[in-house]
């Protein structure tokens, strides 16, 4: 059995989008930096507004970058999960990266992501990348939001295997497939 060389890219990263032509861009191109990232799926899910226009562009200029297609809602789905499904579907990484098309990331996060996978044995690794806000609501909201979060769920709790207390952030799940 040969290993894979720890800079190969490994990482299929998938984009649920609708109606994110504000964001989209700054989160794809972030991705498309990470030598880790083998492919970028971007689900766009019946988008009104100019994220598809968007992200055609992209794709023509980064080779990682293709666009997915929503064209109907199956019985029983909602809008999100059916994106990251149909992307995860059509993924050919080792692993799955699943970030919101709100998230701007970090430079070679997916590698490191990668790498405490490796290290600790897991199969599910978490961050949190910045968050474009856009709305003063969002702006009010989502500090507020994450004071909670960070009041119930502590770093150190989370991260020690010893204890059964979990969280993770949907901005940035890396799971294994299969797993």
């Amino acid at each position: 059995m040969t290993s894979t060389p720890k800079n190969a890219a490994r990482v299929s990263a998938i984009v649920p989008a609708r109606n994110e032509q504000e964001v989209i861009r700054a989160c794809v191109e972030s991705l498309a930096r990470q030598e880790a990232i083998l492919e970028i799926l971007v689900v766009n899910d019946q988008s009104t507004d100019r994220t598809k226009e968007i992200v055609d562009g992209l794709a023509a200029r980064l080779p990682k970058v293709r666009l997915l297609e929503i064209m109907n809602l199956p019985a029983g789905w909602v809008g999100k999960n059916n994106a990251a499904w149909m992307g995860a579907r059509e993924s050919t990484g080792e692993w799955l990266l699943f970030t919101d098309a709100d998230a701007v990331h970090e430079r070679d996060s997916a590698a490191r992501a990668l790498e405490i996978a490796e290290r600790t044995g897991s199969v599910l690794v978490s961050f949190s990348p910045e968050q474009v806000l856009e709305t003063w609501y969002e702006k009010s909201l989502i500090p507020y939001v994450y004071r909670r979060l960070s009041a119930r769920f502590t770093y150190a709790e989370v991260n020690d295997p010893q204890k059964a207390i979990a969280a993770a952030n949907g901005r940035f799940l890396l799971i294994l497939q299969g797993a």
